[in-house]
C-alpha cells in the first residue's frame, strides 16, 4: 500500500492487489478434491469487473457488470464462443455479486467450480448458473492487462460530500518530529492529493 499523487495510481494499485489476491484464491487448495477459495475469488473478480465498468463509464448505477457486454470483455468472451445478454448480467448481479457482498451467500441452484478448462460461464435454459472460477479469472486478468494503461478510475459526482473532514495522516509520529506529513486522499477526477497542514483540533 503506497501513497499516490493521482487517482489513477491509487486505482491501479488497488486493482493489481485485487487480482493478486484473486490469483492466490484460485491457486489455493483447501481439500483433497482440489477445491479452491472460490467464493472470495468470485467476489474479487466481480468487484474488479465492476470497477472497470466504472472506469470506462459503461452503464449506469452502482453496479457496472454490464461492461461484460463491451470490449475488452466481449472480445475475450467471443473467443470462447460466449456472449452475455442483459438477462445473464442480471443473473450475475443478483445471484452472485449482490448475494456474496451483502449476504455472504450465492443463490440456491447456482455453482462455482474449480474447473481450469472450459467456458467461463455455464447456462441452464438461458440462465447463468455456473462460473468456472479459474477460467473467469483469466478473462478478467486479460481484460485488465489490455486496458490498465488507459484505465480512468474516478468517483461519482457528489461522493466527496461524505468523506472525512480530517483525513488520516499516515507516517506522522508527532507534530515536532520533523518527519514529513503523509499525503492523503481528497481528490476527484484527476485532481492531485494535497499535503495537509498539521491538524491542531478536530473540526466542529
Amino acid at each position: 500500500m503506497a501513497q499516490h499523487q493521482t487517482l489513477k495510481g491509487l486505482g491501479t494499485e488497488i486493482m493489481e492487489d485485487f487480482l493478486a489476491a484473486a490469483k492466490l484464491c484460485v491457486e489455493a487448495r483447501k481439500g483433497d478434491d482440489g477445491s479452491i477459495l472460490g467464493y472470495p475469488a468470485t467476489m474479487l473478480l466481480l468487484s474488479i469487473t465492476d470497477a472497470i465498468g466504472h472506469g470506462l463509464d459503461v452503464g449506469s448505477g452502482h453496479t457496472r457488470l454490464v461492461v461484460l457486454k463491451h470490449p475488452p470483455f466481449s472480445e475475450l468472451l467471443a473467443k470462447c464462443g460466449q456472449e452475455l445478454n442483459a438477462k445473464h448480467i442480471k443473473n450475475l448481479i443478483q445471484w452472485y455479486r449482490n448475494a456474496l457482498a451483502h449476504s455472504g451467500l450465492i443463490a440456491p441452484g447456482v455453482a462455482l467450480t474449480h474447473e481450469a478448462d472450459g467456458l467461463p460461464f455455464g447456462f441452464s435454459c438461458d440462465e447463468l448458473t455456473r462460473i468456472r472460477v479459474p477460467v473467469f479469472y483469466h478473462v478478467v486478468k486479460d481484460a485488465w492487462d489490455g486496458l490498465k494503461d488507459t484505465f480512468n478510475p474516478h468517483f461519482r459526482p457528489g461522493e466527496e460530500k461524505g468523506w472525512p473532514k480530517t483525513p488520516a495522516l499516515l507516517g506522522v509520529m508527532s507534530a515536532a518530529s520533523g518527519i514529513p506529513e503523509a499525503q492523503y486522499v481528497t481528490a476527484i477526477r484527476g485532481q492531485t492529493f494535497p499535503t495537509p497542514s498539521w491538524p491542531t483540533s478536530c473540526p466542529s
